[in-house]
């Protein structure tokens, strides 16, 4: 029997437990996944703590090829490695940090530890290896995410995944399920309750059993609070790492006192889990923190989780609701530099992130201008010049989306001078690195790529460990027409990782350019185990096999990729290639003209319907097909293949004019076509001319 993953489904974690134990012969370790334990990532970042070292002295390439994603998700391996490819995010201090992390993160780290156990697992010989990873469906989304991408990408038979949880899981489809019915509970009912009520709490208030739950129920509210101070105490002492943004936070804030020592660690837990781009779970600390901060008597915590909140609805494309937090931090707080914060914000939100129909640009100038003379008045001159050249970068936002290209060049090179002027060529880097690459997006605008690059190579200069500015100049070296270059850069962005779909997908895109077909159906092919349901790499797969011959390969990406996005004109029209091929010349034409119907004005469809017309004997449809694909796109090919209508159609004179101009285009045409057009003319002349 094919091994497969296998969820455990039971109301009590010894059950769980057991079943797994009986489930599999190899079980490395069971790694609680429960939120009040240690918050994202939760056990997966236990397993790989547990795995990592012995990894890193056996094979310190593997490790240092990971090490992105692992210390993303398991901190705690900083004990053991200093990072070696920080990015200017990662090191700018709390005053510096202007960007956060990009909302897909979390799932190109989910990646990169897929990719770390599928390397550390290869070849392996024996039975496989299991890991049980239990409460998952108590875990955070970091957590969920990741076990989802393991659960589809990891091979059970070198490593097996357990997942047990006690209520179901909609992710975990494609696992051997096994559910067990509620066992009578078995636990010492002579037990005080006072140490019931303990160990439940040292439990962290994890499955600790029903008598043990009712007993820390019926507790004295104020010995529970005690108790759970008491824990909080063992675990700021010498707990796991994990625990700050776990355990700590939670006994903190039902121990003794909620209000401060609880206050500070949801938010230093909300902090962490924002920068590091964990934002579900930056909105779960925050929430929790405002629910027991008083603005009155703690402005700044109380501000800190707001804006907190804030930044990570918005991260998560929740806009009107971060709008709706900015505007109620405003309606309590009289602070300038609050309002000034709130203002820029705003601003942002209505220019970029709200939906189209709710965008107002006038309403963000407005808000943008406000943060910015409130940013022209703060007393400490370096503080003013940040704030100011940080908030006038929405002005220079709102001038690109209005079309004044020239107003924002203006403020972005105001704001340069600016850092350069009080700051000097050192400091505030990663001010100077978004400025430039702002700059940078601007002269794109303007058709100036060779001064695009030159921005993004300074950028580069200053922050050389961050893939996306690779990624970026990759795609100006295109526009350049510099395939090797961008390939170059493309690599470089895929080493740093974590592992991104579009790199791969975009790369592929390069390869075919350099006629590397081999290579651009690898990175098709990795394009789509990042992302099954990216249909634009489905589109470019089902060409590429078709036009490598493998007609079974096409027919599937095509089929596969019309079930995500019905209709796709660029995939019905790889389908009809692969039925034309197979001689079913009917069914094919009905898929070209479908496909014409949502998208006339591709050249490549009709000069396809051509073709296939021109098979089922119909030449003068054929010809009108080719007369519109040229209209769109007067290309070689597509006239010869109108010469060789005409030739069907007895057309000689038509077809000689056709060929005779095409020899003036010899310089368009490969050597093959040109030797074809050459050898029609000759055939037509002789009045012999047929399709080749």
């Amino acid at each position: 029997m094919e091994p497969r993953h296998i969820w455990i489904k039971a109301g009590r974690a010894a059950q769980r437990r057991a079943a797994a134990a009986s489930s599999a012969t190899n079980v490395l370790g069971l790694h609680d996944c429960h939120r009040n334990i240690r918050g994202p990532y939760g056990g997966c970042a236990d397993f790989l703590r547990s795995i990592a070292p012995a990894v890193r002295e056996r094979n310190p390439r593997l490790f240092s090829r990971h090490e992105t994603a692992l210390l993303a998700a398991a901190p705690e391996l900083r004990e053991i490695t200093a990072p070696r490819r920080e990015t200017l995010l990662d090191t700018a201090s709390a005053d510096e940090r202007i960007r956060f992390h990009p909302r897909g993160r979390t799932l190109r780290i989910a990646h990169g530890i897929a990719d770390f156990l599928e390397a550390l697992t290869a070849g392996r010989d024996g039975p496989a290896a299991a890991v049980f990873f239990d409460n998952a469906d108590h875990a955070d989304q970091t957590t969920v995410e990741l076990l989802g991408v393991l659960l589809r990408r990891t091979d059970p038979s070198r490593l097996q995944l357990l997942i047990g949880s006690a209520g179901d899981l909609d992710w975990a489809e494609g696992c051997s399920a096994i559910r067990l019915a509620e066992e009578p509970d078995t636990e010492d009912g002579s037990c005080a309750d006072e140490v019931l009520a303990r160990r439940y709490i040292d439990a962290d208030c994890v499955d600790g059993g029903p008598l043990a739950l009712a007993a820390y129920e019926r507790a004295d509210p104020a010995l529970r609070a005690r108790r759970h101070g008491e824990r909080a105490a063992r675990l700021a002492a010498d707990g796991p790492h994990g625990a700050r943004t776990g355990a700590l936070p939670f006994h903190l804030e039902r121990g003794t006192e909620p209000q401060t020592a609880g206050v500070a660690a949801l938010e230093e837990a909300a902090r962490h889990c924002l920068l590091s781009g964990f934002y579900h779970s930056a909105v779960e600390f925050a929430e929790r923190g405002l629910g027991l901060v008083d603005p009155r008597t703690d402005h700044r915590s109380w501000w800190n989780l707001l804006t907190g909140l804030a930044g990570a609805l918005a991260a998560l494309d929740r806009p009107e609701e971060a709008l709706a937090r900015y505007h109620e931090a405003r309606a309590v707080t009289v602070s300038p530099r609050a309002h000034m914060a709130a203002a820029g914000s705003i601003a942002v939100l209505l220019a970029r992130h709200l939906p189209p129909p709710r965008r107002d640009l006038t309403a963000a100038r407005a808000w943008a201008n406000q943060a910015v003379a409130i940013a022209d008045l703060l007393p400490e001159a370096g503080e003013r010049a940040a704030a100011s050249v940080f908030h006038r970068q929405a002005l220079a936002l709102l001038d690109a989306r209005t079309g004044d290209l020239a107003g924002a060049l203006r403020t972005i090179e105001d704001g340069l001078a600016d850092l350069q002027r009080h700051f000097g060529p050192e400091g505030r880097p990663l001010d100077r690195a978004r400025l430039l690459h702002n700059r940078s997006r601007i002269h794109l605008e303007t058709a100036r790529p060779d001064l695009a690059i030159a921005d993004l190579n300074r950028v580069i200069e200053l922050d050389p460990h961050h893939a996306d500015h690779y990624f970026d100049r990759a795609r100006i070296h295109r526009e350049l027409g510099d395939p090797r270059a961008a390939v170059a850069d493309y690599g470089t962005a895929i080493e740093l990782g974590p592992p991104f779909p579009e790199e791969f997908y975009n790369r592929a895109d390069t390869w075919s350019v350099l006629g590397e077909p081999s290579r651009a159906l690898a990175d098709l092919d990795r394009t789509l185990v990042l992302d099954p349901d990216h249909v634009e790499a489905l589109i470019s797969r089902s060409a590429l096999r078709f036009s490598l011959g493998d007609l079974p390969g096409a027919e599937e990406d095509a089929r596969r990729g019309l079930a995500l996005s019905p209709g796709e004109p660029r995939l019905l029209c790889s389908l009809a290639l692969v039925l034309g091929e197979r001689g079913d010349l009917e069914r094919a034409d009905g898929l070209l003209t479908a496909a014409l119907a949502r998208a006339a004005d591709m050249a490549e469809l009709w000069a396809n319907r051509a073709a296939v017309r021109f098979d089922r004997g119909d030449a003068e449809a054929a010809v009108r097909d080719l007369d519109e694909a040229i209209r769109l796109d007067d290309t070689p090919l597509f006239r010869f293949n109108r010469a060789l209508g005409h030739l069907a159609l007895q057309r000689h004179d038509a077809a000689e004019h056709e060929l005779r101009n095409l020899l003036t285009r010899e310089d368009e045409m490969d050597p093959d076509l040109g030797a074809a057009v050459r050898a029609q003319l000759t055939r037509c002349q002789t009045g012999t001319g047929v399709r080749p």
